[in-house]
């Protein structure tokens, strides 16, 4: 029960799942944790082509920097679970560092484990629900600039702008509350 546990925590998978796999692999965690994500990306192949019609839009600020990304899903339930959200996390964290201009320089983006398209396969073989990056872009803000942003209340919606400013100290708080207001009238 305690390695059944163990892996089911490691994976996100089923108990019954995590069972079987640890009997099929003699006990072996580290097989057991392969054969669980072998099995999930088998799981994701299978569901590429179902439509993903509900997702988030998301938007992360950084210093002078910015990341919108839109990662979609099938049913609106599957956004607020726990690996849903945190590759909403990792997708803003990856597209901040990697400074993306796409959804496919995204993919290719190198997380802690592989690439986020690897990332992606993962969460779907554990929600069982076809996922997909969308979109994504990050934003520099010119010299002496600054960045505003929103993103929709229902996460379905979200804008960015970069304010290039002559002669005015972008520190002005009124600038970034003008500068959010451009953005959510885009």
């Amino acid at each position: 029960a305690k390695a059944i546990k163990e892996l089911r925590e490691k994976t996100g998978m089923g108990i019954t799942q995590c069972k079987n796999a640890l009997e099929e692999c003699g006990g072996d965690m580290e097989k057991a944790e392969m054969n669980l994500r072998k099995q999930g990306l088998d799981k994701a192949a299978k569901k590429a082509d179902r439509p993903t019609g509900q997702g988030v839009v998301a938007i992360r600020h950084e210093g002078n920097s910015a990341a919108m990304i839109e990662l979609a899903c099938e049913q609106e339930p599957t956004t607020n679970n726990e690996r849903f959200i945190n590759l909403v996390d990792l997708a803003l964290t990856t597209a901040l560092r990697e400074k993306v201009k796409s959804a496919d320089d995204m993919l290719k983006a190198p997380p802690p484990d592989g690439t986020f398209a690897d990332s992606v396969k993962s969460v779907i073989g554990v929600v069982g629900e076809n996922s997909q990056l969308k979109k994504a872009v990050t934003m520099e803000a010119p010299a002496g600039g600054l960045i505003g942003y929103y993103a929709h209340f229902n996460k379905k919606a979200g804008a960015m702008v970069a304010l290039s400013l002559e002669s005015i100290d972008a520190g002005h708080e009124g600038l970034r509350t003008a500068a959010n207001d451009i953005s959510m009238h885009a």
